[in-house]
C-alpha cells in the first residue's frame, strides 16, 4: 500500500512541471518484522542516498548547489535526517510525511528528522502519537483532522490508512486547485489543550508550502479525495474528526530519557556484517 501512495506521489509531481524525480527503494535493508534492525540500518539509506547526491551535484553543478528536495514518508522521513548529516552542503528542503515514531521519540536530534536538517523543514503529521511523531520537529509542522486519526479511514487497515493519509495529502496538494489551508496556534500547548482557535492568516500545507511564518498549523480535510477543502473558514470547520492529540495527552504520562539505546551490539551492526545478513 505505501508503494502506492509513493508512486502517485511521483506522477503528481512529473503530470505538474518537468523535474527529476528519484524514488528509493530499500526492502532489504528493512526487514519485517526485526524493526529495532531497520531503525538502525537506515543510516546506511541515508549514506548512499548522500553519496549520490553528492556525485550529482559535481556533476551537473560543480561550481554551486543543487536544489533538492527530499520527500519522506514513515522511517523514510527519518532517512532524510542522515542524508543531510552525510551531505557536505544544506539541503534545500525536507518534507517529513507523518515521521516514524518508535524508536525515535528519545532518540538525539541527529538520529532524527529536525529542523537543522535542511534550509527548510515541512512536517505533515496523520497519525501522531501511534506510529508518526508526536512533537513538532519542522519549522512548519500541519497537524491533519487533529493530528491522531483521519476520516474516512475505517476497517482491520485503518492505522495504516491513518499513517500513510500524509502522503495522499501532500500527492494531493501538488495539482490541487484549492490546497489545503491550515490555521496557527500560538503553540504546541495552545494545541495539545485544544484552544487553537479557527482565524486568519491561513497557511497553504504541502508540496506549495513556503518558509515564511514558521509554526505550527491546524488542517481540516474531508473524509475521501479529494481531500483538500480550500480556505473558506465555514468549509474548514466542517469536519468529521473523532479524536486529536488533547484527548490522548491528559492521561499519557510522557518521560525523556537523555539517551536511548537499541539492543544490538555495535560490533554486530557495523557495514560489512549488515551487508552479510542483507545477502542471504
Amino acid at each position: 500500500m505505501h508503494l502506492n501512495v509513493l508512486q502517485t506521489l511521483k506522477d503528481e509531481y512529473l503530470a505538474a512541471r518537468k523535474i527529476n524525480v528519484w524514488m528509493v527503494n530499500y526492502p532489504r535493508l528493512v526487514l519485517s518484522p526485526c524493526y529495532p534492525f531497520s531503525v538502525y540500518t537506515i543510516r546506511y539509506v541515508g549514506k548512499c542516498i548522500a553519496s549520490f547526491a553528492q556525485k550529482l551535484n559535481s556533476t551537473i553543478m560543480p561550481d554551486s548547489k543543487l536544489n533538492i528536495h527530499i520527500v519522506g514518508f514513515s522511517l523514510g522521513a527519518q532517512v532524510s535526517n542522515y542524508v543531510a548529516h552525510y551531505l557536505p552542503f544544506k539541503l534545500q528542503r525536507i518534507t517529513g510525511l507523518d515521521p516514524a515514531l518508535p524508536l525515535f521519540y528519545t532518540n538525539l536530534a541527529n538520529h532524527r528528522l529536525d529542523s537543522s536538517d535542511a534550509e527548510f523543514v515541512d512536517v505533515i503529521h496523520t497519525n501522531a502519537l501511534f506510529q508518526g511523531q508526536v512533537f513538532p520537529c519542522g519549522h512548519v509542522d500541519f497537524y491533519a483532522n487533529g493530528g491522531v486519526f483521519q476520516p474516512g479511514c475505517e476497517g482491520e487497515d485503518k492505522y495504516n490508512c491513518y499513517h500513510s493519509r500524509a502522503v495522499e495529502y501532500f500527492s494531493e496538494s501538488i495539482n490541487s486547485k484549492v490546497g489545503f489551508w491550515g490555521w496557527r496556534c500560538k503553540s504546541f500547548m495552545e494545541f495539545v489543550e485544544n484552544k487553537c482557535k479557527m482565524k486568519k492568516p491561513l497557511k497553504l500545507m504541502g508540496a506549495h508550502c513556503d518558509p515564511e511564518q514558521p509554526g505550527i498549523y491546524q488542517v481540516n480535510t474531508a473524509s475521501k479525495s479529494p481531500y483538500a477543502k480550500g480556505r473558506n473558514l465555514e468549509d474548514l470547520a466542517n469536519t468529521n474528526v473523532e479524536n486529536t492529540l488533547s484527548d490522548f495527552m491528559g492521561f499519557i504520562n510522557f518521560t525523556f530519557p537523555t539517551n536511548s539505546t537499541l539492543p544490538f551490539n555495535e560490533e554486530d551492526m557495523n557495514d560489512d556484517k549488515i551487508v552479510q545478513r542483507v545477502r542471504r
